[in-house]
């Protein structure tokens, strides 16, 4: 065998391990039959996006009893 063919064999061999470990960290950010990374990161997005539209409901909801607090507190001063 040459030097030519053993550095290819060699380089081939390096190749082959950095693919199993590119698979290895695939699987574990997509999940292999298990949800994984993204999953969870798409869930935890799911719940603050929830969080959020909560929020502004309730200022929506302050919003308009300040309003009409407002409205009946000036209708009262005027009397």
């Amino acid at each position: 065998m040459t030097d030519f063919e053993t550095t290819v064999l060699n380089d081939l061999s390096l190749v082959k391990s950095e693919m199993a470990v590119l698979k290895n960290q695939m699987a574990s950010l997509v999940g292999a039959g298990q949800p994984g990374r993204l999953y969870a990161l798409e869930h935890r997005l799911d719940q603050h996006e929830r969080g959020i539209q909560h929020a502004k409901g309730a200022i929506a909801a302050f919003g308009v009893i300040f309003t009409l607090i407002e409205v009946a507190v000036r209708y009262l001063h005027e009397r």
